[in-house]
């Protein structure tokens, strides 16, 4: 087998283990870290064959818009951030 071949396929089963990773730990019902999706966005995922990266571009789009219309404004309002705040100016 070739070097090219070689890297290149080792580059696939990283990228697939890395796919496995992200879905076991953030996308299947009952992950660990599970991230809030529509229901559709995560039935495609589950049904999904690709072996892409770009399979999880979708739920990326909405756990950002999640994030900017509401975790990241709480976030700013939260006792932790003015904490924090604190911290950083007293320094």
């Amino acid at each position: 087998m070739s070097t090219k071949i070689q890297s290149v396929s080792e580059y696939d089963r990283f990228a697939d283990y890395r796919i496995e990773h992200i879905y076991l730990t953030y996308i299947k019902f009952g992950a660990p870290f599970e991230v809030s999706l529509q229901y559709g966005t995560r039935d495609a995922l589950v049904k999904s064959k690709e072996k892409s990266i770009n399979v999880f571009d979708q739920a990326q789009k909405e756990v950002y818009g999640l994030m900017e219309k509401d975790s990241y404004n709480r976030f700013l309002r939260s006792d932790d951030y003015k904490f924090l705040l604190s911290k950083n100016t007293t320094n």
